[in-house]
């Protein structure tokens, strides 16, 4: 009897993409809202889940120093440091959102940002470079841009209107693909 030696090569190459889906039994169901209520604002806004996407929609008011409806992921581990960009299939209309990077749980530390500009209603997919997300800490841009190196210690992603400008807005999201 001969013994045979099959070599088997095993890659362990890291996935080339990532993606997040919006809607029904998909992963972002689980995000939630956060309104400039938290700081006495007097914004509203609510988070619709359908089938395929999520919707957050409502007014933003500057009373009280307010300015900003958001929604978030719970806090947990987004290893993006694979990959280089992103793309978003999203619509808008009356607001710019900006995709969050959050690498701290305290507000006060900083953030990171892609805007997303209002599409008047209209679905458009857009492809980002991540290096590209500006650094702000507590509302005002540093100079500073997310470092490939940062991109390991993600620790929640979230959307947000990004005008400070009165009044009533819609987004809608349909996934996010890191690639």
């Amino acid at each position: 009897m001969k013994l045979m030696i099959i070599p088997f090569i095993f890659s362990f190459a890291s996935p080339a993409e990532f993606r997040i889906n919006f809607g029904q039994d998909q992963a972002g169901q689980n995000w939630y809202v956060v309104n400039d209520g938290v700081m006495g604002g007097m914004s509203k806004s609510q988070l619709t889940i359908t089938e395929n996407s999520a919707i957050l929609k409502g007014k933003v008011s500057l009373e009280n120093n307010g300015g900003f409806a958001s929604f978030r992921s719970p806090f947990q581990v987004f290893d993006l440091s694979k990959y280089k960009s992103v793309e978003i299939k999203y619509r808008s209309s009356g607001h710019d959102i900006a995709l969050v990077f959050a690498l701290y749980k305290k507000w006060f530390e900083p953030k990171y940002k892609i805007n997303l500009h209002e599409t008047r209603g209209e679905w458009k997919t857009v492809n980002v470079d991540l290096s590209s997300a500006k650094e702000y800490r507590i509302a005002r841009i540093t100079g500073a841009y997310l470092k490939q190196d940062q991109l390991s210690q993600i620790i929640r992603l979230g959307f947000i209107t990004n005008s400070k400008i009165e009044g009533e807005f819609q987004f809608e999201l349909d996934y996010l693909l890191f690639k």
